[in-house]
């Protein structure tokens, strides 16, 4: 009896042995699967191994398609086992955002959004939203395309405004797109304020864009174009700046001179009489904005005003904006004292206004050498006075800046004419001299841009200011 207890007991010892044995045995072998993200294998070893769970999960959603339902199965078990482990919302946003996708590519559209909060909630990153987001605005177009296709014009503005709102870099397809500026167009017309013609204008623009050749662009256009200078008549005496405006963007939307002349003769007329008014009471940051606006619309109109602008006085004239004071005729300009804070600039922009009028006159007579010549005692005057005033004004420049300060973009451009009628006259190291002296803080560096980078549209590091300078070396 004592014999069989003892054999009882010991085979319940080797028993224990083996279990302990087999269990420290799939706890190594659990861990090497976790350890190397073998999830099969450690969920056949633990079926309620949560890690292994949310590992599966994860790995069936980066997979190609996705195992969309699958990972949420593994992803239910793992929260049923532990709901408190920091690494299951994450998994889950993934999941929500994933399946929000795939809904919003089938068209499911409520049901993407409903899935896409739930992902916004559990802290989805931005890179995943911003796919459904994309795939959510995909959706919204369609179903505007279709509107568009049907003429349910309502349909066509909630849906595009949708698509819009889930991604502004959305392209839509020139039906829907032409809706939409017909509808802005129609909305500017029944009321013509600013904030609908922004919209008009911006539908119209990214109409253009997408398909140049619509055959609605044109219409469009000109429905927008009477409805902008109908209210430039109407503000014309109340408010002139506004109707200059106006005017300026009917013309740049393609107004005709038969449509518009009558309204531009009304303002250059009115702008001139208050450009005067202005000039009359020696304000001349209005007179000089005016002046501008009538430029735009009739040159000879602004020609006109250049003799009012000359009777200012000396200290008045110092006040002129660049832009003004390089219109004025360069014997007014040199006549300005040496204490006037524009003296030197005056004396770039007189050279370069007698420059100007030379090689005007030059590339007129040159396209047509039997038409009449200029005269030839007037064109010495004016290169000679262009280079004397070049000169001068570059050397009081640099005296100003000093030998170490890098050009300014008058220096660079007065460098580059003087540098053009040294190299006319034949004086080429002069020329060299002056776009190279400096080193680090020539011409020809200042005009420089870092490799790939673009040139920019205007001023001295432009395409055609560059060129110019490059082809005098």
């Amino acid at each position: 009896m004592l014999i069989g207890t003892s054999a009882v007991i010991a085979v319940g010892l080797l028993v224990a042995a083996g279990l302990l044995i087999r269990s420290s045995q799939n706890a190594s072998a659990l861990a090497a699967a976790v350890t190397q993200q073998q999830w099969e294998e450690a969920l056949a070893i633990d079926g309620q191994h949560v890690p292994a769970l949310i590992g599966r999960a994860t790995q069936r959603l980066n997979a190609g398609p996705p195992d969309i339902e699958g990972a949420f199965a593994d992803l239910g078990l793992a929260e049923q086992v532990n709901s408190t482990v920091a690494a299951l919302n994450p998994a889950k946003a993934l999941a929500y955002a994933k399946r929000a996708t795939a809904q919003a590519n089938m068209g499911k559209i409520s049901d993407s959004e409903k899935n896409l909060q739930q992902a916004v909630t559990l802290g989805a990153s931005d890179s995943q939203l911003s796919v459904v987001r994309q795939s959510l605005a995909a959706a919204y177009v369609k179903q505007a395309e279709a509107a568009a296709q049907s003429g349910a014009t309502p349909q066509v503005i909630a849906n595009t405004a949708k698509a819009v709102e889930y991604d502004e870099s959305i392209v839509l397809p020139p039906a829907v797109v032409q809706v939409f500026a017909s509808h802005s167009v129609e909305e500017f017309e029944q009321a013509p304020t600013v904030e609908h013609q922004t919209a008009a204008l911006t539908a119209l623009s990214r109409l253009q864009s997408i398909d140049a050749q619509n055959v609605a662009l044109p219409v469009l256009r000109k429905r927008v174009t009477a409805v902008l200078l109908k209210r430039s008549q109407a503000t014309i005496t109340s408010d002139l700046s506004s109707a200059s405006s106006d005017y300026n963007a009917a013309i740049d939307l393609g107004a005709s001179a038969s449509e518009s002349e009558t309204l531009k003769v009304a303002l250059v007329t009115a702008l001139t009489m208050r450009c005067r008014e202005s000039l009359a009471g020696q304000n001349v940051g209005k007179a000089s904005a005016d002046y501008w606006a009538v430029e735009k619309l009739d040159s000879q109109g602004a020609s006109s005003l250049i003799a009012d602008f000359v009777k200012l006085p000396a200290s008045v004239l110092s006040e002129l904006p660049p832009s003004v004071l390089v219109a004025l005729p360069p014997s007014v300009l040199v006549a300005l004292p040496t204490s006037d804070p524009q003296y030197i600039s005056a004396r770039i922009n007189a050279g370069q206004s007698y420059w100007t009028a030379w090689t005007q006159k030059a590339a007129m007579a040159a396209a047509d050498p039997q038409g009449e010549q200029p005269d030839a005692q007037a064109m010495l005057q004016w290169k000679t006075e262009a280079k004397t005033l070049l000169a001068n004004g570059i050397q009081l420049t640099r005296q100003k800046l000093g030998d170490m300060a890098k050009p300014t973009e008058e220096l660079a451009a007065a460098e580059v004419s003087l540098a053009s009628i040294l190299n006319l006259d034949g004086e080429f190291p002069g020329t060299i001299d002056r776009l190279t002296k400096g080193a680090e803080n020539s011409v020809v560096v200042a005009i420089e841009v870092p490799e790939g980078t673009p040139r920019p549209e205007d001023g001295i590091q432009s395409q055609s200011f560059a060129g110019l300078t490059y082809r005098l070396l």
